[in-house]
């Protein structure tokens, strides 16, 4: 379940290994055996914006970076369940730091959507 109750500013989330990584320590998991990742969403009311994400952009500094980056691109959410799938087959799954994330902006009133099974297969 997420709430976000700002109308106007933006929030990401994301899963990392270990937390809080932004790439200064080593992490990360060998994802190659996974073709796509997958989870369910909903929104509260319908019509909820949000993009969701498997990895993301490390400094060029970085001790330990993704070693790939997609986005589901802004999705807008149904009332009722859906699965969703990121495609994976295509990208080098070698080193996963940030394993999902999620982005959520401004969109003049609280967003609620709720996630389910957030999977690699």
């Amino acid at each position: 379940y997420v709430r976000y109750a700002s109308g106007e500013d933006w929030v990401t989330v994301a899963w990392q290994n270990p937390a809080g990584n932004w790439g200064e320590v080593a992490g990360g998991y060998n994802v190659s055996k996974a073709r796509k990742l997958t989870f369910w969403a909903k929104g509260e009311s319908g019509g909820e914006k949000a993009e969701f994400m498997v990895g993301m952009e490390q400094a060029q500094s970085a001790v330990s970076r993704d070693s790939l980056r997609v986005t589901s691109g802004i999705l807008r959410l149904k009332k009722e369940w859906k699965k969703y799938v990121i495609p994976l087959e295509d990208l080098d799954r070698s080193r996963l730091i940030t394993g999902f994330l999620f982005r959520i902006e401004g969109q003049g009133k609280p967003v609620v959507f709720c996630l389910d099974d957030i999977q690699f297969e």
